[in-house]
């Protein structure tokens, strides 16, 4: 959001850079041609003045047979101004003619962006050469120009953009009369020889850890962000000998100011520049070498050398990659990943509000980030679903839309602001899961955006419904532009673990089910083998499906070019979530991916508090009893930090301390009912497992904590296990303390024991501890709580989905 400080800022559009102001002679010859693009020889031509109605006037001119009358009164000023842009000139010129008997007159050249920016000259004087003689004044658009109420110089990349462009006439003594105009005449920009001005690269860095070189061009470009008329890369060889090529990308910086509202403006600072952003995977000697091509022409850089270290111990999260086992994640420093976190698509989310009843919250934009973040790494979560929806972090969208310039140009604003809630996440032990596109940009029938699309033929777009998307080549191109710019800007941050390129892609296109046509595969395919040539850190790649496991896709999530599978798991009726869980990971598991649900919680519109109280608590339980690469993400974020949950994820994280997957590989899930409404839901093999058992009731919809049903002398059975002796270890999965630490044997193959007391639910660890006669015959039983509050780990039914959030 802009500053808006002085009497005279528009709402309009945007000008370019520095603009000089100086008096043009008679005699001098312009060093480019000149062309006249105003000159009222047939009207007013648009323009208007803030002191009242222009006219054309034959009483006198510059050139011509008429002139632009303005009427004016001082002291004070008078604006005259026009709404269009300044396309590719880089100086303007106009004739102005005032009474001989007028004080001192200055005139100040401004232009002002769709969004509010503003630039303007430095007070030129009107000076008559003669009485009764006209006087020329010529602006330079790119040198002398100034921002106002921000630090960005005007540069070509905001010409398509101006809005509004405009003469203040200023005088501090009184007179009146009428101001006359003529002959406006516009330079167009002749750019220097392509050349780097100036290169930073650092000269050292750390494995794992993004570093970023910056490069300044000897000019700048109508559309830095197409690569057809300005390309920048880095040609990076790494220790090993192996070369890869990162494309650089157009950026522009900010500060970020409270607003009186207590929302957060972000205004823009200094110039745009070009910037490359990379990960060292290796440790050793690095060399970059930088090109740039722009019509025919081509430069490169000397070579620059990077030392990579060792990553400090508080350095970037390394990234992830799909262990060998291939159902589960683990990072490239080689330690396992289980990602434990919820949904927080935006700052605000104003269904659940609605849903539960609430006042809705003021929309705090990334402040929100900073506490929802902060209380997650206290609840040991390591992972966050955020979303670049055209509302929050999206980079391409409608240009009526603030921040947006329509297709093929990136909203440089909401990429400063991803850039700021990664390094934000990272600085919490947060991974992010990033989903590039949420389904209404291209659905025209479930929560619909395609009225807004810049790809809509109705907003100046080329497609005539939103399934064109995935079949037109046109709009294949843009999809390319705008993900080699997203990889070239995010694919370094290594703890993006991984990329989502649609969620919910069944709710697109123009009716149910077009998601299942030959050519959204076909698209998938192509998407995902650009993005792989194009992406130096092999990021994950997946994409979304709404309601439950029933509408996936088979050959979409089985084909190659998904790497893990999401999906959503809302339940219906009254069937307590495990039930879903269960025909879940049984589905899931069935396509030996990783495999992840990404939104969950009551139905697609919600239940109430207990009730997602209650899928909270049993999602992150029961999923750990099932081949899932990681916890569900809970939709309702706002529910969770209103209510202040986040003890669940803290408990849960307490018990899988330590723990590590990729060695359970031939762990099986299974389930019982053991009477009295108790299940239990066991993974494990014939050695070793865990095990979780559940009021039914209660896991449907959870009571307060005094209304909790107790439960006593509840007797376990363990079935198929190898004969020995086992360790077993009971837990509060409330608290996250071991309430009891015991061993049995099992003689015959199954291991029988009883609970201690709880209240809703209990988890379990059994582990063979000796094979028969290696273990003494008494048991160690005790209590205790071996993990300190501030303990941290690092290392269903089938639904049929109606429109719902505003998203």
């Amino acid at each position: 959001m802009m500053k808006k400080t002085t009497a005279y800022i528009f709402a309009a559009s945007c000008f370019a850079c520095g603009a000089a102001v100086s008096e043009e002679t008679s005699g001098a010859a312009p060093p480019y041609s000149w062309v006249t693009v105003r000159d009222f020889e047939t009207g007013t031509e648009g323009y208007e003045a803030s002191s009242g109605v222009v006219a054309v006037t034959g009483e006198n001119s510059f050139s011509g047979s008429f002139s632009l009358a303005v009427p004016a009164a001082f002291p004070g000023a008078v604006d005259v101004t026009k709404t269009g842009g300044i396309g590719d000139f880089e100086a303007v010129s106009f004739a102005v003619f005032i009474p001989d008997d007028w004080p001192k007159v200055e005139c100040v050249f401004f232009v002002q962006e769709k969004d509010g920016l503003w630039w303007q000259s430095a007070p030129a004087a009107v000076r008559k050469p003669a009485p009764s003689a006209w006087s020329v004044l010529t602006f330079h658009i790119y040198r002398d120009m100034h921002p106002v109420n921000h630090s960005a110089p005007f540069q070509r990349y905001f010409a398509r953009d101006i809005k509004l462009i405009g003469m203040r006439f200023l005088c501090r003594s009184p007179a009146s009369g009428t101001i006359l105009l003529d002959r406006i005449r516009a330079r167009k920009l002749k750019p220097p020889p392509l050349a780097f001005d100036a290169i930073y690269c650092p000269a050292s860095a750390f494995i794992y850890t993004p570093l970023s070189a910056e490069l300044r061009l000897s000019r700048d470009f109508f559309n830095p962000f197409d690569p057809d008329e300005i390309d920048v890369s880095c040609r990076i060889a790494a220790p090993s000998g192996g070369e890869i090529s990162q494309p650089c990308y157009f950026d522009q910086d900010y500060r970020r100011e409270k607003g009186p509202d207590g929302r957060d403006w972000h205004i823009p600072q200094g110039p745009g520049v070009f910037r490359m952003r990379f990960s060292p995977f290796e440790r050793g000697r690095y060399t970059f070498r930088f090109t740039a091509r722009s019509d025919g022409e081509s430069v490169e850089s000397k070579t620059f050398a990077v030392n990579v270290g060792e990553r400090p111990a508080n350095a970037s999260l390394p990234p992830v990659r799909i262990a060998a086992d291939g159902m589960n994640f683990e990072t490239f420093a080689g330690a396992p990943f289980y990602p434990v976190g919820h949904n927080v698509r935006s700052p605000t989310d104003p269904r659940c509000t609605m849903v539960l009843g609430w006042d809705p919250l003021p929309d705090r934009g990334f402040s929100a980030y900073e506490k929802y973040f902060s209380r997650m790494e206290q609840a040991s979560e390591n992972l966050a679903e955020i979303w670049m929806a055209a509302w929050w972090l999206g980079i391409e969208w409608n240009r009526r839309w603030k921040g947006y310039r329509g297709l093929g140009w990136y909203n440089l604003e909401h990429a400063w602001l991803l850039d700021r809630t990664l390094e934000l996440a990272a600085s919490r032990n947060l991974y992010v899961h990033l989903v590039v596109d949420n389904h209404g940009k291209y659905s025209s029938f479930c929560d619909p955006e395609w009225q807004y699309s810049p790809y809509n033929i109705a907003n100046g777009g080329f497609l005539a419904s939103p399934d064109l998307f995935f079949i037109d080549p046109r709009a294949f191109e843009f999809y390319k532009r705008k993900m080699r710019y997203i990889f070239a800007r995010w694919g370094a941050f290594t703890n993006v673990m991984g990329v989502e390129l649609i969620s919910e892609l069944d709710l697109t296109g123009s009716r149910h089910g077009s998601y299942k046509q030959p050519y959204v595969l076909e698209w998938h395919r192509r998407a995902v083998s650009f993005i792989r040539s194009v992406d130096a850190h092999r990021k994950l790649l997946t994409t979304h499906f709404s309601g439950d496991f029933h509408v996936i896709d088979p050959k979409i999530v089985m084909d190659d070019c998904i790497d893990y599978v999401v999906v959503d798991a809302y339940r219906g009726g009254v069937s307590p979530f495990p039930d879903l869980v269960r025909a879940s990971a049984e589905n899931l598991a069935s396509y030996r991916k990783p495999f992840m649900i990404t939104e969950y919680g009551g139905a697609w519109n919600g239940t109430c508090e207990r009730g997602l109280e209650a899928d909270l608590h049993s999602g992150l339980w029961a999923f750990w009893m099932t081949p899932a690469a990681g916890t569900p993400l809970l939709w309702w974020f706002d529910f969770i930090d209103r209510r202040d949950l986040y003890h669940h994820f803290t408990a849960f994280s307490r018990f899988i301390e330590g723990e590590d997957r990729r060695r359970a590989a031939s762990y099986r899930s299974s389930y019982q009912q053991i009477g009295s409404g108790l299940d239990l839901m066991l993974y494990g093999d014939a050695s070793s497992g865990w095990g979780w058992v559940y009021d039914r009731d209660e896991m449907t919809y959870l009571p307060p904590p005094d209304r909790r049903r107790l439960r006593e002398n509840v007797a376990l059975k363990i079935p198929s296990l190898s004969t020995g002796r086992y360790s077993i270890e009971i837990w509060d999965t409330y608290s996250g303390e071991m309430l009891e630490r015991s061993t049995a044997a099992a003689p015959t193959g199954a291991l029988s024991f009883t609970l201690p007391p709880f209240r809703t639910d209990v988890a379990l660890k059994y582990r063979l501890a000796a094979p028969p006669d290696d273990e003494p015959a008494d048991a160690d039983t005790g209590r205790r709580s071996p993990y300190p509050q501030t303990s941290h780990p690092m290392s269903g039914e089938r639904m049929t989905r109606q429109p719902r959030r505003n998203d």
